[in-house]
This record gives C-alpha cells, structure tokens and sequence, in this order.
C-alpha cells in the first residue's frame, strides 16, 4: 500500500475505532449509576474484642514521628480510661527525616504489636506521612490470624482501609496518641471500643447526657446502632452532649450539617477517611473499594480547587459513582487563600460534585482534623439518613 495512503487508513481506522469508546466514557461519566455492580456476598465484619479496665493499649508510628512531649497528653488519656499505655521504640522524630523510622522497621513494629498477645490495642502516635509506603510490607494473614482494636486517622487512612479490605477486619477512624482527647472524643471512645459495662467499672468524668430525646426518633431506634445526627441549622460550631436514647441507641449533634442533593437513606458498610491519601491510592492494589458502602471524606488545609481535583478524581476512577452513600466531616482550614481567585467556595465544589450522584450526601459531621472527634469504625455497617442528617451504626463495632 502507498506510504500516505496506508497512514491516512490507518488514522482513519483508529479514529472509528475510539469514537465509540469515547461515547461511551462520556455517558458512564454524564450518567451516575446509584447502584453498585453485581458483586460477590458481603461476608460478616470481624470484630475486635473491646477494651475494658486494665487492657493494654500500644502505640507505634506507621508514618512519621513524634517528640516525646507531644503523646504526653494522649498517653494521659487513655491512661485515664484505665488502659496501661506501651510505647513501640520507633514512634520518635530524627532518625529517618520525616518518617519515624525506615520503612522496614515501622511494619516489624506495627506486626510486633499485632502479634503480642498481652496488646489489646493499637492506636498510632500521629499520622504525617509514611504509613503507604510500608503497606507492601503488612502481614495481613498474621493480622486476621490476631484481630484486635487499630486507630488513627489521617495518613493512617490507608491502613485503617487496607486491612478492612484485606481481612474483613473492623478498623477505626479515631484519635491519635498526638494530643490529649477532650470530652466529646473520649466520650466517643469509650461508646464506641470499650465494653457495654465499663462505665460501671471505672469512675470516668464523662458528662451525663441531658439533651431532650424526641419521642419518634426514639421509637425509631429499634435495633442497635448509634447515631449522628443534626437539628437546627445557623448555631455556633460545636460539639454538643451526646443524648441516649436507651442503652443501645446514641444520639451525636452537632449544628451545622447540611444535605446535598437527593434525600432519602443509604446503607452499607463505612469507608473512607482523609481525601488525600484515598487518592494516593487509586490505581495500586490498596485503593478503596466503594461499591456500595457508605463513603466518609475528610481532609485539611486544602484550597477549593485541590478538593474539587481530588474529589474528580475520585469521580473519574468511579469511585464516587458506585457509592450507596456519602459523609462529608471537617475539611479544617481549607478556605481559597488567594492562590486561585476568584474561587469557588467548598460548598459549590460539593454540590458540583455529589448533586449528579443522586444518592444521600450529607455534610459536616464532627470528624477530621479537629480537636473534638467521633471514633468511626471502618468496615462496620451504616445508616446515612439524608432527611433526618444521621449517620446510624447498626451492628455494634467491638465484641464484649
């Protein structure tokens, strides 16, 4: 075939032979799909056994490190809560620039701890960064092999994710040993990891709940769960006392949650974390699976313009499309600052994103990168009622 003509066929051939997939990107991109694909039977959760007086809690630093000052006040904590407190040698700044130590040496840490037996829990010194690039490095068969409470948050994400996926095993989006827990995130704490008669073996200062409950959503709390929930919009940004509805219902407010787009109730399993390092992890064999789960995203000092990138990018690689449902928390200090401006507020960039879902969104829950937060257990299954702004969980995250 003549030279020119040989590249004309050829371009003319390839050019065919993309339009239909093109056409076809677009409307999968146009057209969100509110159902998961078929998929296999979701296995029951494995739940770690809870914490009580005396259990033993360890702290390692799968990402960067600590001073030794700085887990003083979350050492004090848990120590209040009745726990005996082991610090992991590797969890101190210096030795390995910002990471706490070598990668090598922060997973044989972080395994240390999942197979001593006398460590009832682990929770992370500090986040940071570091915690990715020791996954290749995990024993997941050893952690389903030795089930126990594991909770951080923020660069720990992909961890708390990566061993929901890898060994069904519930996780926890909570404190870090960086930093004293105030009232509102003990309270979380406890409610949420310690077992159902602890209060009754420790003499804890947790205020007792006198916020009203109303009378209907007490009848509708019929099955074990707890909520978090919103009623008057327009107050001042603050946690408030936790209301108990009965032994097996808790109630959560804050007052500024916000719904966007389609109303109505989702539920699924949670999992989620901080925004940034979920998109570190598109396209590896950690990144989170969203096919029908309840999706909770957090993230600080990140302008509107990087969320909207970060939250396309989700988009693009599908993984908000298939989502039952989605949580937004705090996203701290993340204001335009005059990089890009004019700019789009955050509220605009959520609702360009989640209003084609069509599914529940509901934004502001009192978790991120803030002082007062909720202990969200990854893996465990959820509730999120776009009409009422609860977030339900249903099946309590810890056995005992």
């Amino acid at each position: 075939m003549h030279r020119r003509r040989f590249v004309y066929s050829l371009f003319a051939s390839s050019a065919l032979a993309a339009a239909p997939l093109t056409t076809q990107a677009q409307s999968t991109l146009n057209e969100p799909r509110t159902q998961p694909k078929k998929r296999k039977k979701l296995l029951p959760a494995l739940f770690p056994a809870a914490l009580s007086k005396g259990s033993t809690v360890g702290i390692v630093a799968p990402a960067s490190g600590v001073i030794p000052d700085e887990i003083k006040g979350g050492v004090k904590s848990l120590e209040s809560l009745g726990c005996t407190v082991v610090l992991g040698k590797s969890i101190y700044r210096g030795s390995a620039g910002y990471l706490a130590a070598s990668d090598e040496v922060r997973a044989a840490e972080f395994m240390e701890f999942v197979r001593r037996k006398d460590i009832d829990a682990i929770v992370c010194a500090r986040g940071g960064y570091g915690t990715m690039r020791m996954l290749h490095l995990i024993d997941f068969d050893e952690i389903c092999r030795n089930p126990k409470i594991i909770m951080g948050y923020s660069d720990i994400t992909v961890l708390l994710n990566a061993i929901f996926q890898r060994c069904n095993l519930v996780t926890f989006h909570g404190p870090v040993a960086a930093g004293e827990f105030d009232e509102f995130t003990r309270d979380s704490v406890v409610k949420t990891l310690f077992t159902k008669n602890y209060l009754a073996d420790i003499s804890l200062p947790i205020d007792t709940p006198t916020t009203p409950v109303d009378s209907a959503q007490t009848a509708k709390s019929t099955t074990k769960q707890t909520k978090f929930s919103k009623d008057k919009p327009g107050r001042q940004e603050k946690p408030r006392t936790a209301t108990i509805a009965s032994d097996d219902a808790i109630t959560y407010s804050d007052s500024l949650l916000f719904t966007i787009g389609k109303g109505g109730v989702a539920q699924g399993q949670l999992v989620g974390g901080n925004l940034t390092m979920l998109c570190s992890t598109l396209g590896t064999p950690f990144e989170v699976d969203t096919r029908g789960k309840i999706l909770f995203l957090e993230d600080v000092n990140e302008e509107p313009y990087r969320i909207d990138r970060m939250l396309t990018h989700l988009w693009l690689a599908g993984k908000l499309q298939v989502a039952a449902g989605i949580v937004l928390g705090k996203f701290h200090r993340s204001e335009p600052s005059g990089e890009l401006l004019p700019s789009y507020n955050l509220e605009e960039v959520f609702r360009s994103r989640f209003e084609p879902l069509q599914i529940p969104v509901v934004g502001n829950f009192q978790f991120g990168h803030i002082r007062a937060k909720l202990t969200l257990p990854v893996g465990a299954v959820a509730e999120l009622d776009a009409d009422t702004k609860t977030l339900s969980i249903l099946e309590k995250p810890v056995v005992g």
